[in-house]
C-alpha cells in the first residue's frame, strides 16, 4: 500500500502548548503509513522537545520567493498568484489588522509545488490557516484550534470562507469548539474534538529526572506552583496579588512560577514593590515535572484557556488544584471533588489556598479522587490515524 503524503504547517516551533502537542502527536503517528513534510516559517527560539520530533519526519522551511523551483513554478502556472503576491508586498507595508497581516503574509509567499493527499494547519488564528487553503495542493485539508478568541465581526467576515473550506476541524477541547461554533456555527458539523496528548506514565518518569523543590525544616511552610507563560492571558498577576493575600493573612508558603515571556520586568517589578520575596519566577525549564511531583498545591489563574495542559498534568500527581472558573477547566475539574473552581479575583483564589492548608479532610479527598481518575489522552493520535486510512 502507498504511503499517503502528508504536509503540515507550523508557523513556529516555540515553546508554547501548541509545539509542545504537535511534538507528541508526530511521536506517535504510525510513519509505516505516511510520509509527513513539517513546514515551518519561523525557525527561532526552538523549543527543546523539537529535538523529539522522529528523524523521519522531514522538517522544512517555508519556501519563499527567490531563485528557486517555487517561484519559478508560481509565475508559470500560477500567474494570478504571484499577481496578487505583488499587491500582498505592498499592502504589508501599511498598518494591518491582526487578520489581514496573516493573510498577505501568505499571499506573499510562493505556491508549494508539492501534491499532497493531506495538508493541515496546526493554527486556526495565524499565518497557518490562510498559507494551507491558498497556497498548498492536497486532496483533503484540515486545521486544529489550538486557542480561545472573542472575534469581531470583521475578522468573522475574513474568517468564514477560510474556515469552511476547510474539510474537517479539530478543537483541542469542548471549550475551543463551543468558542468557534459562537461565531460559525455552520461549522458544527465538522468538529470533532482532539484533546492534547497527555501520557501519564511517562510525565511520571521525566518527574523523577526533573528538578524539585526543597521541602523546609518548618513542615508548616507549603510549596505552590504555577506553570505558564509570563503573558497576560496567563494570570500571572493574579497569582501575585493572590499572594499578597496569603502573606497579609499569615500563611508560610513560597510561591513558584515556572515560565518566560514579556511580562517578566513587569511582574518583578511589582514583586520588588510589594515585598513579595515568597513569589518566586523560576524561569523556563523543559522537564517541569519534577516541580509539580514536590509542589503541595497548583494554582492556574488563566484568563483564557483553550486546554489546560498543566492542570491535566497536575492531577496526574494527584495535587489539590486552584483555577480560575474558566470554560476550559470546567472541562478538567470537578468543582470540590477534584479541584477548587474559583472567580478570577484575588481574594477568591487566596480563599480556595487556604481551604486546602487549613482542611486536611478536605484536600485529602481530593487527592484521593485524583488518584482514582485516568488523566491519560492518546485521543489526538487515534484521529490522525483514522485521517490516515480514510484518506
Amino acid at each position: 500500500m502507498l504511503k499517503k503524503r502528508v504536509a503540515i504547517f507550523s508557523r513556529a516551533l516555540w515553546k508554547n502548548g501548541a509545539t509542545k502537542s504537535l511534538v507528541e502527536l508526530l511521536r506517535r503517528i504510525d510513519l509505516n503509513k505516511c510520509n509527513i513534510d513539517l513546514y515551518v516559517l519561523d525557525f527561532s527560539n526552538k523549543a527543546e522537545w523539537v529535538k523529539k520530533i522522529p528523524k523521519e519526519i522531514n522538517i522544512e522551511k517555508v519556501p519563499k520567493y527567490g531563485w528557486n523551483k517555487e517561484t519559478l513554478y508560481t509565475i508559470f502556472f500560477h500567474p494570478i498568484h504571484f499577481i496578487k503576491s505583488l499587491y500582498a508586498g505592498g499592502k504589508l507595508k501599511s498598518n494591518l489588522s491582526e487578520i489581514e497581516y496573516m493573510k498577505y503574509n501568505a499571499a506573499r509567499m510562493p505556491i508549494n509545488r508539492k501534491k499532497y493527499d493531506i495538508a493541515i494547519s496546526y493554527r486556526h488564528f495565524d499565518v497557518d490557516i490562510f498559507y494551507v487553503k491558498n497556497n498548498m495542493n492536497a486532496s483533503k485539508k484540515f486545521f486544529w484550534i489550538h486557542g480561545i478568541q472573542n472575534l469581531h465581526q470583521a475578522e468573522v467576515s475574513e474568517l468564514k470562507s477560510v474556515y469552511k473550506s476547510y474539510d474537517q476541524i479539530f478543537p483541542v477541547s469542548i471549550a475551543a469548539q463551543n468558542n468557534i461554533i459562537t461565531f460559525f456555527p455552520e461549522l458544527l458539523n465538522k468538529c470533532k474534538v482532539a484533546y492534547c496528548i497527555v501520557d501519564s506514565d511517562e510525565i511520571i518518569e521525566n518527574s523523577k529526572h526533573g528538578r524539585k523543590l526543597e521541602k523546609m525544616q518548618n513542615q508548616l511552610m507549603w510549596n505552590i506552583l504555577t506553570i505558564g507563560r509570563l503573558s497576560a492571558e496567563k494570570g500571572i498577576d493574579l497569582a501575585l496579588r493572590t499572594c499578597k493575600e496569603l502573606k497579609k493573612s499569615g500563611y508560610s508558603f513560597r510561591w513558584f512560577v515556572l515560565g518566560e515571556g514579556k511580562e517578566r520586568e513587569k511582574l518583578e517589578y511589582m514583586i520588588k514593590q510589594e515585598n513579595l520575596e515568597e513569589f518566586i519566577l523560576l524561569g523556563y525549564d523543559e522537564n517541569p515535572y519534577g516541580y509539580l511531583a514536590s509542589c503541595d498545591i497548583y494554582v492556574q489563574t488563566s484568563v483564557l484557556e483553550s486546554y489546560g495542559l498543566t492542570i491535566n498534568e497536575a492531577k496526574i500527581f494527584h495535587k489539590p488544584i486552584v483555577c480560575t472558573n474558566i470554560p476550559a477547566a470546567r472541562e478538567q475539574i470537578i468543582h470540590k471533588k477534584t479541584g477548587l473552581l474559583v472567580r478570577a479575583a484575588e481574594t477568591d483564589v487566596a480563599a480556595a489556598i487556604s481551604t486546602y492548608i487549613d482542611d486536611k479532610l478536605f484536600r485529602e479527598s481530593v487527592i484521593f479522587n485524583l488518584q482514582n481518575e485516568d488523566n491519560s489522552h492518546f485521543e489526538s493520535v487515534e484521529i490522525f490515524n483514522e485521517i490516515i486510512a480514510n484518506e
